[in-house]
């Protein structure tokens, strides 16, 4: 009888299992590892998204080994909050690889009084952007560094149409610690935790982006952070971190090394993917050499190792003369024009830009503008009217160069 029969009973047939939860175990095989850590931490970063995405653990759909049926969803939070504050942070994934190092022996949720002394809050940490260049394809760097810090989490808020994630990674002689990160459309959670504290005050976490190579023009954006935790407490970041891209273009550089003797580079730049050639001209207007590239990826062109290379030698392999010369790039049915002054360091002329931006010349025109500069020289062209004439920085500039040998212009 229960209360002296002031309560009535009845019997039914069945019964009921008493178990102790076996704290960290979120995986259910009776051993805490570095494998439940992992669990916890893919928990963080799906709760971390907006909105946020629920984890199933393995103990929620099989029995563990100490158990005889799974576990409800508030058992299984039981275990997975083994510092028992009521959530799962990045921190009780620190403290169970703790647990498995034997750094602690009993998780403080468990015996709160017998339990280590908390984690210790992190009082200096930073956050920094850094980008390779500003055009199409570059990377750019978001890091963390901090001192005396064990697990963290943050969410990381970006334009998709402009950046993509790349990698997401722990500084140097981070080998044991453990990193998880996920991507949904605009946004990127990671979370992070080690047994032992990372950072000394150096990098901790960098997640770099590439930029697209598919932008309409000259865009700008941002990277920000929030929803940051480190070492289970939230911290107030504010961080964002602003970018530009800038599309390539067609376009045609000076080369280098400028005057050379015999051989040099000429870099370029394109727009778009292309069938690109590079033609050097003499100034009567005859070829002396065409460089046939093949077919480029759109971008920038500037290495030796990717610049087109002349030896100074036309198209029968025979050395040319010094003096100078006319290049023109050829991308698809795009065409731009530079001098190439330069042989032996007989530079005394040549035909250019004025900010190296390139002016497409129709073919006659660009004939016609070399016969008419040998045939009556450089001050013919003067300064008004007709298509030659200087206007903008983006217009084309025909000019003279102080030659070395003469001082003449």
């Amino acid at each position: 009888e229960f209360n002296e029969g002031a309560v009535t009973t009845t019997g039914v047939p069945g019964s009921f299992t008493v178990f102790s939860l076996m704290y960290g175990d979120v995986t259910g095989n009776g051993a805490i590892s570095p494998y439940d850590a992992s669990w916890l931490l893919e928990s963080v970063v799906s709760g971390t998204l907006t909105p946020p995405v629920v984890v199933t653990f393995p103990i929620q759909e099989t029995a563990p080994t100490w158990a005889d049926l799974p576990l409800s969803p508030a058992d299984a939070l039981a275990v997975a909050d083994v510092d028992g504050d009521g959530t799962v942070a990045a921190i009780d994934a620190s403290l169970v690889l703790q647990y498995g190092v034997q750094l602690i022996s009993i998780f403080p949720v468990a015996e709160p009084a017998a339990a280590p002394p908390g984690t210790p809050i992190v009082s200096s940490y930073r956050f920094d952007g850094s980008a390779t260049s500003a055009r199409p394809g570059a990377r750019i760097d978001v890091s963390l560094s901090a001192a005396d810090l064990s697990a963290g989490s943050l969410l990381l808020e970006f334009d998709p149409a402009l950046l993509r994630v790349v990698d997401v990674s722990l500084g140097d002689g981070m080998d044991r610690a453990l990193v998880t990160h996920r991507v949904e459309g605009g946004q990127v959670a990671v979370a992070f935790a080690s047994g032992r504290p990372l950072g000394a005050g150096g990098g901790v976490l960098n997640v770099a982006f590439e930029a697209s190579r598919e932008v309409p023009g000259s865009v700008a954006g941002s990277v920000r952070a929030s929803r940051v935790r480190l070492n289970g407490r939230a911290v107030d970041s504010g961080f964002a971190y602003g970018y530009r891209i800038v599309p390539y273009r067609f376009r045609l550089m000076a080369n280098y090394p400028n005057p050379f003797n015999p051989e040099t580079w000429i870099p370029f730049e394109l727009a778009e993917d292309s069938d690109v050639a590079v033609r050097v001209y003499g100034l009567d207007g005859g070829l002396v050499r065409t460089l046939e590239l093949g077919r480029l990826a759109s971008g920038e062109y500037r290495a030796r190792s990717s610049a087109a290379y002349w030896d100074g030698r036309n198209d029968l392999g025979e050395a040319v003369a010094s003096g100078v010369y006319v290049v023109e790039l050829v991308a698809g049915e795009n065409r731009f024009h530079c001098r190439a002054p330069g042989l032996h360091g007989w530079a005394c002329r040549g035909i250019g830009t004025l900010d190296g931006e390139g002016y497409a010349y129709k073919p006659a025109e660009f004939a016609a503008l070399v016969r008419r500069v040998v045939r009556f020289g450089w001050r013919s062209l003067g300064r008004g009217g007709g298509w030659h004439r200087v206007q903008t920085r983006r217009q084309h500039l025909v000019f003279g160069q102080r030659c070395a040998n003469t001082g003449n212009r």
